[in-house]
């Protein structure tokens, strides 16, 4: 919530684009043109960088025994109070994954996208319990279902991830 604080206010000074910013905080609209240029390619960057560091953690999941299903990543359509959301996928189509807009630190941007690509490999069916702490813990997840930590081998992993990429797009 500081975060969004910080970011109010730069936004307030016309230094930055605020998506679904708290209603009590001012911020900066812009126009459909304005978007087009400014918004939109931010999303974008955001999305192409979340679908490398998912082909990069790939591997790693394969050899825990689990494959990736197709999913799809979506920005800025969910409360800002969450770090990121898995959507169950229906009649075939792909699971999508969003990453709040908040996040603007590489390591903590993979290790929730592992976290919902572990619900995405779990199809959503077992929310933080059962199967999901299974998967989660082969892969490399340990503690609790929604505050889980990435043990030495995958924060490592993650580093790597960080590093061959570069920064989050935000």
């Amino acid at each position: 919530f500081e975060i969004m604080k910080a970011r109010a206010k730069l936004s307030a000074s016309g230094k930055l684009y605020l998506l679904n910013a708290p209603d009590d905080y001012p911020y900066t609209s812009v126009s459909p043109d304005e978007y087009e240029k400014v918004i939109y390619p931010s999303v974008i960057a955001r999305i192409r960088w979340l679908q490398s560091a998912t082909d990069l953690l790939e591997e790693h999941i394969k050899s825990a025994g689990f494959t990736i299903p197709p999913v799809t990543f979506e920005m800025d359509r969910f409360s800002l109070q969450r770090n990121g959301v898995c959507h169950i996928s229906s009649d075939g189509e792909a699971n999508r994954i969003g990453i709040s807009p908040v996040y603007i630190d590489g390591p903590d941007v993979v290790q929730t996208l592992t976290h919902e690509l572990v619900h995405a490999i779990d199809n959503c069916l077992h929310g933080h319990y059962g199967g999901f702490v299974r998967i989660a813990t082969k892969i490399g997840l340990v503690g609790p279902g929604r505050s889980q930590q990435p043990d030495k081998r995958l924060k490592a992993l993650f580093d790597e991830i960080w590093k061959e990429l570069g920064p989050y797009p935000h």
